[in-house]
């Protein structure tokens, strides 16, 4: 389904993150926001910046997902 395309030890799928960014474009949604287990090369930071999207990688997800434990033990 998605392409992939080696990049050192790191795949980066290429091709649905641009048509994603292109139906981003062409609609009228407010905001998005795009999920790696990994990290944003600078090259992909760029794009979303422009369009309200925002991306959050490892380390976002990890302080979400703390933050989230946190709220369950109240």
């Amino acid at each position: 389904m998605a392409s992939n395309v080696n990049v050192g030890k790191r795949m980066s799928v290429i091709k649905p993150y641009k048509k994603f960014m292109l139906v981003l474009a062409i609609t009228s949604l407010d905001k998005a926001i795009v999920l790696t287990n990994s990290y944003f090369t600078d090259s992909a930071k760029e794009l979303p910046q422009r369009l309200n999207v925002a991306l959050w990688d490892r380390s976002t997800l990890t302080k979400m997902t703390e933050h989230t434990a946190t709220l369950d033990k109240k």
